[in-house]
């Protein structure tokens, strides 16, 4: 779950160990308000990843932000 205060674009994107592009959740402009979301488990070509740590990174014109996350199958 994230929130933006105002409308910007936003980019939240997922990586792995190696800091390689797994997925990208949104990229876009977003109206002001809370977001919610879920990550399937699942890379850009819709194929299941390894159990591992991975990492979001929420980035607005003016925020960034990376969460480590670990994913368990």
């Amino acid at each position: 779950r994230y929130g933006i205060p105002e409308e910007a674009q936003v980019s939240l994107t997922i990586y792995d160990i190696h800091g390689r592009v797994v997925n990208t959740i949104q990229s876009g402009e977003q109206k002001a308000g809370y977001y919610n979301f879920t990550w399937n488990g699942l890379d850009s070509y819709n194929k299941p990843v390894s159990t591992g740590m991975y990492f979001t990174q929420l980035h607005t014109d003016s925020y960034s932000k990376v969460i480590k996350m670990v994913y368990v199958k």
